[in-house]
């Protein structure tokens, strides 16, 4: 099917009547393929900039309203910083840089079907209630700053392991190699550690540096200023 960064060209073309000249995108791929990390929502959202800027500009509605039309993941992404999306993705709220941490990636060789993980996560039982959601929802915004493990959580990780067990090695890697807290990455199958700084990310990369596939540090940019 059609790439969700020319997607993303073609519907800001319809919905912001630009009609300049045929553009060519280069994608240059640094987050795994098919990981459960959005990387193509990430390069839809960067498409989306890049349109608007060669459009003179847009109306950030518009913008928001094209990614949305694009998929849950990629209005959070159109500007860069830390959200928190609701709803559909659609519904967007800032929120604060967290203090400085890093992030160990674990991508796995295996790749996993959204839709059987979903399946699986229905056949498990695994979806909360909406009292449980707005419950957690409202905890969330109160200490949105720093969050604590227990929000941190990934509830589509039960449904990812059962069809996946190596993910199970994947989170007692991160854990073995000193990570704060390891969660799996949307419907998997990558893994992600955090760490107090980007030093001790970088460290356990390092120390995991004879894993297939290769480890990934990262140190996000907003983490930097505190």
């Amino acid at each position: 099917g059609e790439n969700l960064a020319a997607a993303a060209l073609r519907a800001f073309r319809e919905r912001a009547g630009w009609n300049g000249s045929p553009v060519r995108l280069a994608i240059e791929k640094r987050i795994p393929v098919a990981a459960g990390m959005a990387g193509g929502s990430a390069d839809a959202a960067a498409a989306l900039r890049l349109a608007a800027r060669a459009a003179g500009g847009a109306d950030e509605r518009v913008l928001r309203e094209v990614a949305a039309s694009l998929g849950a993941d990629v209005p959070a992404q159109v500007r860069p910083g830390r959200w928190l999306a609701t709803g559909a993705g659609e519904r967007l709220r800032r929120l604060p840089n967290p203090p400085a941490y890093g992030v160990l990636v674990l991508p796995g060789k295996e790749r996993l079907a959204t839709a059987d993980v979903y399946r699986e996560a229905d056949r498990q039982g695994l979806p909360r209630s909406a009292e449980d959601l707005a419950a957690r929802l409202a905890e969330v915004e109160r200490v949105a700053h720093d969050l604590p493990a227990e929000l941190l959580v990934n509830d589509l990780e039960p449904a990812a392991l059962a069809l996946c067990p190596q993910i199970g090695d994947a989170l007692e890697q991160a854990r073995r190699a000193g990570a704060v807290h390891a969660m799996l990455c949307g419907s998997g199958p990558t893994v992600v550690g955090l760490f107090r700084d980007g030093d001790a990310a970088r460290a356990a990369a390092l120390m995991l540096g004879d894993r297939d596939p290769r480890p990934l540090a990262v140190e996000p940019w907003g983490s930097r200023a505190g």
